[in-house]
């Protein structure tokens, strides 16, 4: 399992079932016209979290595998290259590589629990 960077960076998360419930929560919501609402399961987990929970459901033991930032830049630049003669976007480009890195991809579900009285029911 590649662990990229710092294993500590945080993300939100939601069930695929609290998320539908939540979308169809809003569509019967006349305050959720023209709004917008972040759908979570309300906690802040760890791409370590996360690489332990796809392990345990696939009932194996992950290798953890730490691959620094700076390769990251090389193959997001070179990746690059060849796709401009393809003529099409790079799937591992500089940008995505930048994304990468960014130690928190976390949403405030405060509108959500306030407006539609969302509250994810299962945890991940």
């Amino acid at each position: 399992m590649p662990i990229v960077g710092n294993p500590g960076p945080q993300l939100s998360l939601v069930n695929v079932k609290d998320l539908v419930r939540g979308i169809h929560a809003a569509a019967a919501s006349e305050r959720a016209v023209g709004e917008t609402s972040f759908l979570i399961d309300g906690v802040d987990h760890t791409w370590s979290y996360v690489a332990k929970a796809i392990a345990h459901s696939l009932e194996t033991r992950p290798l953890p595998l730490h691959v620094p930032y700076f390769p990251l830049d090389v193959v997001g630049h070179f990746t690059e290259v060849p796709a401009k003669f393809r003529d099409e976007p790079a799937t591992l480009n500089r940008r995505r590589m930048i994304d990468l890195k960014q130690q928190h991809w976390i949403c405030d579900d405060s509108k959500s629990v306030r407006e539609l009285a969302y509250r994810a029911a299962i945890p991940i």
